[in-house]
């Protein structure tokens, strides 16, 4: 088969779907990634798989640039004639199955991983009104051209059918993006590299470090987990908390920097900025969490922790719940609650022995329900039942 994953950006394709893309090249089918050029075409091309350029507009509708994305996408299917496509991200899911129709692609399939910010943001202007009404307008003009489309949690499932956005016949939960347990695992570094970086950011003795790994947008929580490292370090000095992600600027909920660095300049947090690869920062981690009120699918971040053993406190909110099982892995807290999340990370930092037995159980659930083989074997038989039934 001659195959396509299509996403608004490079780093989406690797970060969430590189073992997707190896298992097809393992298959032996001829894979192309489509998304604009960015500094993970190099990694993306190393795998075997043919990259295609495209420009994707930022955040927003933008009519021409939307409809330049449109004419640049039928082009490509025209030319290149794949069998199958799949679509990620809000205008790749939209103008990619349009255009993946009208150029004759016989299977599309689309991928809804959260709903993002349009269905998130904390703005409830006239603008971002304007913009959902006609994202949702045009989502249900895309689905019904779809063969298929993929839900990683039963709430936006629900909400997409319930709303009239795609018909129940096409919506399929696959249980998150997976997450690679070799790459992230309790045995992945040894005592010696953990206290080597514990000392290169200054973590002495045996503080218990708090982290929070995200994109830094207030819908993510970033606020409540500085609040909630206020409260907690006026009682516990000795804790410590990490702040990890880059900020994106084009997102006009956006953290500023001065806020983040005022925070630091306080005691609060340290904020580590963007790091491709979190599995040292989550090593040298006791407690990790995401306070998020975004519409999430399964948080990437929060599967990562899980795989490498560690509890986790994050908020009672869609795709957040479904990783953690109350009181075995973790704890859920109200959205927007510094107070409450201040309170389950407290109870973790004072009790060790419960720190270890969730972080065992976090590694047990995310072995039973969220090994990256186990979604990628999934969407496989949903490709080949398809082309077959095609």
């Amino acid at each position: 088969m001659k195959i396509s994953i299509i996403s608004n950006t490079d780093f989406f394709i690797w970060k969430f779907r590189k073992g997707l893309l190896k298992s097809l090249k393992d298959r032996g089918h001829d894979v192309f990634a489509i998304s604009p050029k960015g500094d993970y075409v190099r990694l993306i091309e190393s795998l075997g798989v043919v990259h295609i350029p495209i420009i994707v507009a930022g955040k927003g509708m933008n009519p021409l640039k939307d409809l330049k994305i449109f004419l640049d996408l039928y082009g490509i299917f025209k030319r290149e004639k794949f069998d199958l496509i799949h679509t990620f991200t809000i205008k790749p899911n939209i103008y990619g199955t349009i255009a993946g129709r009208l150029a004759g692609i016989p299977v599309i399939i689309c991928s809804v991983e959260g709903l993002g910010y349009i269905f998130s943001a904390v703005q409830n202007n006239l603008k971002m009104h304007a913009v959902k009404i006609i994202a949702s307008l045009l989502y249900k003009i895309a689905f019904r051209y779809s063969s298929r489309v993929l839900f990683l949690n039963q709430d936006d499932l629900e909400f997409f059918v319930s709303g009239k956005f795609v018909d129940k016949g096409k919506a399929q939960i696959i249980k998150s993006c997976g997450v690679n347990l070799i790459e992230y695992s309790p045995l992945t570094m040894d005592s010696v590299t953990i206290d080597r970086l514990k000392q290169e950011l200054s973590i002495n003795g045996n503080k218990v470090v708090i982290t929070m790994v995200s994109r830094l947008m207030w819908e993510k929580g970033v606020r409540e987990f500085i609040e909630a490292a206020k409260i907690l370090k006026s009682k516990y000095p000795e804790v410590f908390f990490l702040l990890v992600g880059g900020i994106d600027k084009e997102n006009p909920s956006a953290i500023s920097e001065k806020y983040l660095r005022e925070a630091e300049y306080n005691g609060y947090i340290k904020w580590l900025g963007h790091i491709d690869n979190v599995v040292n920062i989550l090593a040298i981690s006791d407690i990790v969490t995401l306070p998020s009120y975004y519409r999430e699918g399964v948080p990437k971040a929060i599967l990562e922790a899980m795989a490498m053993g560690k509890p986790i406190v994050t908020t009672n909110n869609v795709g957040c719940k479904d990783t953690v099982e109350e009181g075995k892995n973790g704890f859920l807290v109200p959205v927007k609650n510094a107070v409450a999340l201040s309170d389950r990370i407290e109870r973790l930092i004072k009790n060790k022995s419960m720190r270890i037995d969730f972080g065992k159980y976090s590694r047990q659930l995310a072995e039973r329900e969220f090994d990256e083989n186990i979604v990628v074997d999934k969407t496989m038989k949903i490709y080949e039942a398809l082309i077959s039934n095609g």
